[in-house]
């Protein structure tokens, strides 16, 4: 089981929490899987913006989702265990929902 570091802190005493994230001379070490988390803009048919996101909030690896203004219709937060799980997530649920039109992803490095 690997560790990486996730975030800086500088807690007064060491942590523990669900045996998951552990706290060493302030740096915080998670033993968790690595995650893919990737961002998407949809744009989608004017008018079918809430059915597309009730569709998007009950998808397996959408984490949020949320309508927004300007060039895009809504936005969205996917996680998976892998950048090929998020590819797969993509073109088997989100883009065959109807009444998208366009996304564009944007993979967290």
């Amino acid at each position: 089981m690997s560790r990486r570091a996730v975030a800086w802190e500088a807690p007064e005493r060491d942590v523990s929490t669900n045996g998951h994230v552990h706290c060493l001379y302030g740096l915080v070490f998670s033993s968790a899987p690595p995650m893919a988390i990737a961002f998407v803009l949809l744009n989608v048919n004017l008018g079918k913006e809430q059915d597309v996101l009730d569709r998007l909030r009950k998808t397996e690896g959408v984490k949020e989702a949320y309508q927004v203004y300007g060039m895009y219709d809504i936005i969205a937060r996917l996680e998976a265990e892998s950048a090929e799980k998020v590819k797969g997530l993509l073109q088997e649920k989100i883009r065959k929902i109807d009444d998208v039109r366009s996304s564009l992803t944007m993979l967290a490095v």
